[in-house]
């Protein structure tokens, strides 16, 4: 209101100025006349409320009313409140017009800014967990580009260039029939020139009769490329190269990293997380309508053996090969999926268990006659062995098909391999059953928090003193602490694993702050499973560096050397990030001289398993074992962990072979010499 008594004060001088000039005059014709008059200051004052009257309506017309309702625009625009277009301002001629209209434009422009800001925010933070998500994605981010590019219509294109067929081909909801035919037709002709330019998208412009198209060619995949094209009146032409290229960029990002989170990189089928989400969609469908569901598991026969004697490229040619073959062999209705390894699943809506098994026998059939080639001289014959379930005949939910799958795979393997396998016996069904039920009571009491660890010392038998403590994880059932071990040979559900890893590196990460264990080096076990989903990877990264040290990754032998390649993988990451390796149940698998040359480098400790250790005092064979890993170990400097020592006798004839560290349940606290007694 500073301006508003600036002007009231100016116009109030005005009248005040032309009244003293009139009493002026007045006064000076009185005195010449030498008579004084009454009513010559009535008309006087009169005359100034006549004044008044007839300028406040043209000062607050001219002046009060625009400049009020500029005041009132500019509050609006600061609270956000953009759309200028319905103030009478806009449309005056004066100056208080120039402003209102200036202020119109820098609204809209800031508008539009805005709303581009969102678009790309939008697409940056829009995640798509499932390749089916990306067309809505996609779409939604069409009508988006419309509103604010001023577009008519637009479209994205993905084109496999190999097979000349579109993969992905998205219209915004506002495109009509002949809008899609001509931005098609303008992509057909112009998507030449993007092997001619470098990997960055390229921008082009088109003139089809009365519009303007605008698109962005880009490169999807090596064999996918597309286009967004956008279609403009020409009276309403606003393109942006810049702002399109952004925007084309991050769904091409988004794209990418689903295509990357869903699909096996290997074999180019989805994963094992599409499966599961694949078979909870299909299994809501199938309980809806009462259709059937069927499972088949896949599994190469052998395939270490192919790896170990060809080397792994030419294992990846023969997943591929297997990949192919399974393809050509279901129909279109059937989803293949790369389980895990050299496992895969291929799912089968509305297929019953006899149509399931013939399909899985001619899949098996096509492998086994078809000579694979493992390089340009040397081919080989394979089989597989497949497992196979059914919702409803198997199961009573159709979550419960993988368990189900998985248990006649094993079936068919423990019978000889090459061979198709479903579920008969009673038996069977009753071994499933109380697998999924003691998966089920594990998840759920890992669910509610039942859970604690026991911290067992391992001790320098050297110095007689404890040099660390093994954290044991333990589930609280009926009030009872239960050893994790009795679930393992239940669980199938991987992430129940990474769920038990998680929770145990979170424990870690609050009992390294007391200070009474300051001195003590710790034991966890991680499943090299967790490792290669990786979050595992990212918890133990939040660990202090300078504890780093003092911690010991124990990895098991029998799974770590199911994969050797991806073992050294994740050895050498844990070695770079500062900790330390202890090699668990040394001796229990199927581990030879060789294999362990692979892994000399990254172990800093070998636990030898209890088998070994065990009556040690009294088995010879035991004893000169034990004797020869020292002899080894000592060459490779590498200490020895002696686990489930349980009598005195078994615990001196350790430290006489020279093991360094011992633990088990007769090295209880109150048993054996300590100098720290741990609360």
């Amino acid at each position: 209101m500073k301006a508003l008594s600036y002007f009231s004060k100016v116009i109030l001088l005005y009248v005040f100025t032309v009244f003293l000039a009139l009493v002026f005059s007045f006064s000076v014709e009185s005195l010449s006349d030498d008579s004084a008059n009454p009513s010559l200051y009535l008309n006087t004052f009169l005359i100034f409320l006549g004044l008044l009257t007839v300028l406040y309506p043209l000062w607050s017309r001219t002046i009060k009313s625009p400049l009020t309702e500029l005041i009132e625009l500019t509050k609006k625009l600061r609270e956000g409140y953009w759309n200028t277009e319905t103030s009478s301002l806009i449309y005056r001629k004066d100056e208080f017009g120039s402003v209102a209209r200036l202020l119109q434009d820098f609204s809209h422009e800031f508008q539009e800014k805005v709303e581009k800001q969102e678009l790309i925010l939008e697409a940056v933070l829009n995640t798509v967990n499932y390749m089916e998500e990306i067309p809505p994605f996609i779409k939604d981010i069409l009508n988006r580009l419309n509103e604010v590019m001023n577009a008519k219509a637009s479209l994205f294109i993905a084109e496999d260039f190999h097979r000349d067929r579109f993969t992905l081909f998205i219209a915004s909801d506002s495109a009509e029939e002949e809008d899609i035919a001509l931005l098609k037709e303008v992509y057909k002709e112009r998507k030449k020139e993007l092997y001619t330019s470098s990997e960055e998208p390229v921008c082009i412009k088109d003139l089809k009769e009365e519009t303007v198209i605008r698109a962005v060619l880009f490169r999807l995949e090596e064999d996918t490329q597309g286009a967004v094209l956008l279609l403009f009146k020409e009276t309403k032409y606003k393109a942006d190269e810049n702002y399109l290229k952004i925007i084309c960029q991050h769904i091409i990002s988004t794209i990418r990293l689903s295509h990357l989170a869903t699909t096996d990189p290997l074999t180019g089928v989805p994963n094992r997380r599409i499966l599961e989400h694949d078979i909870k969609n299909h299994g809501k469908l199938s309980k809806r309508y009462g259709k059937k569901l069927s499972l088949l598991m896949i599994d190469i026969d052998n395939f270490k053996g192919i790896n170990d004697t060809y080397g792994h490229s030419a294992g990846d040619r023969i997943l591929k090969e297997v990949t192919r073959l399974i393809r050509n062999n279901i129909r279109e209705t059937d989803s293949l999926y790369r389980y895990g390894g050299e496992e895969f699943a291929v799912l089968c809506p509305e297929t019953d268990k006899k149509g399931a098994y013939e399909l899985a026998e001619r899949i098996r059939e096509n492998i086994r006659s078809t000579k694979l080639w493992v390089d340009k001289n040397t081919y080989i014959y394979i089989t597989v062995s497949l497992g196979i379930a059914n919702y409803p005949e198997d199961a009573e939910d159709p979550q419960e098909l993988l368990v189900i799958a998985d248990i006649s795979l094993y079936k068919a393997k423990s019978a000889g391999k090459n061979r198709s396998v479903m579920l008969t016996l009673p038996q069977d069904k009753e071994i499933y059953k109380e697998r999924f039920k003691t998966e089920r009571d594990l998840r759920e009491l890992i669910l509610k928090g039942s859970t604690t660890h026991h911290l067992q010392p391992i001790y320098d038998l050297k110095k007689g003193s404890i040099y660390g403590y093994e954290l044991l994880f333990r589930v609280i059932k009926e009030g009872e602490a239960v050893p994790i071990g009795r679930f393992l040979k239940d669980i199938e559900d991987l992430s129940i694993m990474e769920d038990i890893d998680m929770i145990t590196v979170r424990y870690l990460k609050r009992i390294i702050k007391d200070r009474k264990l300051d001195p003590f080096c710790f034991f966890i076990n991680i499943s090299p499973r967790s490792l290669e989903r990786g979050k595992i990877i990212e918890e133990l990264s939040t660990i202090p560096k300078h504890i780093r040290s003092r911690i010991f990754i124990e990895i098991t032998e029998r799974e770590t050397f199911l994969n050797i390649e991806s073992a050294l993988s994740y050895l050498d990451l844990l070695k770079d990030r500062g900790f330390k390796i202890a090699m668990d149940d040394f001796g229990s698998g199927f581990s030879t001289i060789l294999q362990m040359r692979y892994f000399v480098k990254f172990i800093d400790l070998l636990k030898i398993d209890g088998i070994l250790v065990r009556n040690v005092s009294r088995d010879p064979y035991n004893r000169v074992i034990l004797e020869s890993l020292k002899t080894m170990a000592d060459r490779f400097s590498i200490d020895l962990v002696a686990e489930f020592i349980e009598s005195e006798k078994d615990l001196e004839t350790v430290k006489k072979i020279g093991i360094r560290f011992g633990q088990g349940y007769y090295l209880k606290e109150d048993s054996y010499s300590l100098k720290f007694s741990p609360r």
